[in-house]
């Protein structure tokens, strides 16, 4: 089963831009980030996260709920969030003091998916709640402005709990464990993409502020992001060519009315009270239209197989845009399918450093995020592929030669080196250089 990633309405229509200045904001601001990690036993995970309510020692003693964030749950798939993390929302409060956030999922079960391609089995469980303790109190007072930036680490490991079912199936029960922490100064982490229309920006261009349409604040708008441009941010035009240098980005025509697609890594913010993200790459992105509304597809998926021109297998884990457009080109069913795409020489290929690639860093194994214009012909045109990590494989430890700087790997029969012929069958073994695991 695919998820689509809770896209929610448009509320605000693309902002014209204006001159980015220094104002005076809110006393407190927190940008809530979450990051996920691995699990062994899925391929992806999904969960709904419901609200994330602060709290301070009132609140604690009265038994008040506090103060929520999330105007609507947010489908977070968990296992493509493994050392990066994704924007929730930022929300701003008056003075006090707070020492806690509760987390709430939503009602049911997490929908995961096995490498066999076959849903897991779940207990039904109530919405858990988990009461964190910040790492430390927040004290913003009327007058100041005080930025915060808080990461939700989710473990799916220690978060799905295995138990034996019916029949001797395997059943899973979902009791997260989660822990928080604040960037400091020096901090960073790689998020995941965003994708907005310009709301402002400094003359330069060095710093600008996308207002995200899939992310909203409390008060329905659209969370906006500053973005950080760096000397060595790579600055791409819609068709996929490098710009020279910013002067050529704020020349672009297209720059006031484009969405906005960037990657970077989250960061402690040096000014303001928006979330910071140091751009590693920036691209006016022409397949992106200006409402929710439009055609334009994205999914994220694991490469499995490989064939001659540029035609790839992809198993698709999660759409994150245009699940419409899948489920009527495609006729979508619950079950996980496998695509079959074709990668043109004139396609864009986005490295996961990021630097421009080609097809041919594109390899069996790797998670990447998969861009379409539309979903018509066999196999699939991708209009671009943006890779998000080093290829993966499963399997398990069978030994270790000695005096040999490598172990000896038995491979699951669903691993994609299994599936794409790279190793014969489970009876073969592999070795792995230790150093890379």
């Amino acid at each position: 089963m695919l998820c689509c990633a809770a896209l929610l309405p448009s509320c605000v229509e693309t902002e014209t831009t204006l001159p980015l200045d220094n104002v005076e904001g809110p006393p407190l601001a927190i940008s809530y980030l979450m990051e996920g990690g691995g699990a062994d036993e899925f391929q992806s995970l999904f969960a709904a996260v419901r609200d994330i309510r602060l709290l301070g020692p009132e609140d604690l003693a009265t038994g008040s709920d506090g103060t929520g964030s999330l105007p609507l749950p947010v489908v977070v798939e968990l296992l493509g969030l493994e050392d990066r993390a994704k924007l929730l929302t930022t929300r701003y409060y008056g003075n006090g003091t707070f020492t806690h956030v509760r987390l709430e999922f939503g009602a049911g079960s997490p929908m995961a998916v096995g490498h066999d391609g076959e849903v897991a089995a779940w207990t039904a469980s109530d919405s858990p709640s988990l009461l964190i303790e910040l790492p430390e109190p927040f004290h913003p007072v009327l007058g100041e402005s005080l930025n915060r930036t808080l990461l939700l680490h989710v473990s799916p490991g220690e978060s799905t709990l295995c138990e034996s079912g019916p029949g001797g199936g395997s059943v899973y029960r979902f009791e997260p464990v989660v822990r928080a922490r604040v960037l400091s100064g020096g901090d960073q982490i790689r998020g995941d993409d965003i994708w907005g229309g310009l709301a402002a920006a400094t003359s330069e261009l060095d710093s600008l502020q996308i207002a995200s349409d899939t992310n909203l604040t409390s008060a329905r708008r659209a969370v906006r992001t500053s973005v950080r441009v760096e000397a060595n941010t790579l600055l791409l035009q819609s068709n996929g060519e490098a710009f020279t240098d910013s002067a050529g980005l704020s020349q672009a025509p297209d720059l006031i009315d484009a969405r906005i697609w960037v990657r970077g890594d989250f960061a402690r913010s040096s000014h303001g009270f928006l979330p910071e993200l140091r751009a590693t790459s920036v691209l006016l992105d022409s397949l992106m239209p200006s409402t929710l509304t439009s055609a334009a597809i994205v999914a994220e998926a694991r490469i499995v197989g490989a064939e001659a021109s540029g035609v790839f297998t992809v198993r698709p884990i999660e759409i994150e845009r245009g699940m419409s457009e899948v489920e009527s080109a495609l006729g979508f069913s619950s079950q996980p399918s496998v695509w079959r795409v074709q990668v043109r020489p004139s396609t864009t290929v986005l490295t996961a450093s990021p630097s421009l690639g080609s097809p041919s860093n594109i390899r069996v194994g790797m998670r990447v995020k998969l861009h379409f214009a539309s979903l018509a012909g066999e196999p699939l045109t991708v209009a671009r592929v943006a890779i998000q990590g080093r290829p993966e494989h499963y399997g398990h430890i069978v030994g270790s030669p000695a005096f040999d700087h490598s172990v000896r790997v038995q491979l699951d029969e669903h691993s994609p080196a299994i599936a794409a012929g790279l190793v014969e069958d489970t009876g073969t073994t592999v070795s792995v250089e230790s150093a890379s695991l």
